[in-house]
This record gives C-alpha cells, structure tokens and sequence, in this order.
C-alpha cells in the first residue's frame, strides 16, 4: 500500500510539474526557426544596417542621441495598453579603450532603470547571429503584464556596437512571436 500511495505521488508530482507552463530556454527558442513569416524588408541610412521586420509593425520611431542611436519598430495591430511586441536596433557609440563584448554589454545593462519582476534567465556569448554577440534573455513586468526579452550586442564600425532587442508580451502566442522577433534579427546585415 505504501508502495502504490508512494507511486501516486510521485505521479502528482510530475503531472503538476510538466502541467505548468515553463519558461523555454534561450538554445530553445533559437532552434528550427521558420522563415515563413509575413516580414518586410527595411533598410536604415541613419544607422546603416538592413532588417526584416514583421509586416504589422509600423514605421521605426527614431531617437539619435550623442551616445545611444535607436529605431524603434512596434506592432501596430494593439494599442500599447494591450501589450505589444517591440524590435529596437540600437548603436552604441563607445567612448575609451577597446573592451570586450561582455565588459561593454555589463557596462550598458548597469545603467537600465529597475524592472518590476526583472529576472534574467541566461545571458553568454552565442553564435546564433552571423557575427559573434552577447545575449541576454530575460523576463519582467511592465504595467501589470509578463514580458519576455532577448538582447544582443555586436561589434560595429570601430567604437561602435550595435544592438537588437526583442520583446514580446507572455501570451499563449509568445514563443511563436519571439522566433519570429530572432528570425528578423538574424537577418541584420551592417552597411558600409
């Protein structure tokens, strides 16, 4: 009797386990991504790169500042409130000695504001771009929604790096929408 009670739960227990939605790793979620995504292409002259981008998201909003140059592109078919997904590309100018790819993402990722429920779940060096970058992927909350991130960083033109980010809200669609976010940002090709 012990035995079968001693079964049941350990039954429970794996049933209660894989029954909860669980967070797919970063080696997941870059493996067997279709290229069957409704995309444009899009190319900047500001910032010198090409891109596919979804084909619901806008144009990109544009902010060049001194240090940090970003176009921001958003999914026009929710309003904001609702949750949206974001693909930023940003080119870091970087000021002082060569560094290394991960002293440079330490340095940027040191000056984000807090996140409510910020937490990162893997961040390394990857190969999952053309070039060598760094990635972090993590989750947080914004204005009581789940979000699911995942940022890389390369190196540019001489001082410059340049970065993706990719977010989407965690909704029962999110890992469909965060391969299509890692297909485009594959696609990144620097400009001379």
């Amino acid at each position: 009797m012990k035995y079968l009670i001693g079964i049941i739960f350990f039954s429970s227990v794996i049933l209660i386990a894989t029954g909860c939605k669980r967070q797919p790793s970063f080696n997941e979620l870059t493996k067997d991504i279709s290229a069957n995504f409704n995309v444009r292409s899009y190319t900047s002259t500001t910032l010198n790169y090409s891109i596919s981008v979804p084909k619901r998201f806008g144009s990109p909003e544009k902010d060049n500042g001194d240090t940090l140059s970003m176009e921001s592109f958003i999914d026009t078919t929710k309003l904001i409130s609702e949750g949206v997904s974001k693909l930023v590309v940003f080119k870091y100018h970087f000021t002082g000695k060569k560094t290394t790819l991960e002293k440079t993402w330490k340095r940027l990722t040191s000056k984000l504001p807090m996140i409510e429920n910020y937490r990162m779940h893997s961040e390394g060096l990857t190969d999952f771009l053309s070039l060598p970058a760094y990635y972090g992927h993590a989750i947080y909350t914004i204005g009581g929604k789940d979000y699911e991130s995942i940022c890389f960083l390369f190196r540019g033109e001489a001082s410059n790096y340049v970065g993706i980010s990719l977010e989407g809200l965690k909704d029962e669609d999110h890992v469909v929408h965060m391969k299509e976010l890692l297909y485009c940002a594959k696609t990144i090709k620097l400009l001379p």
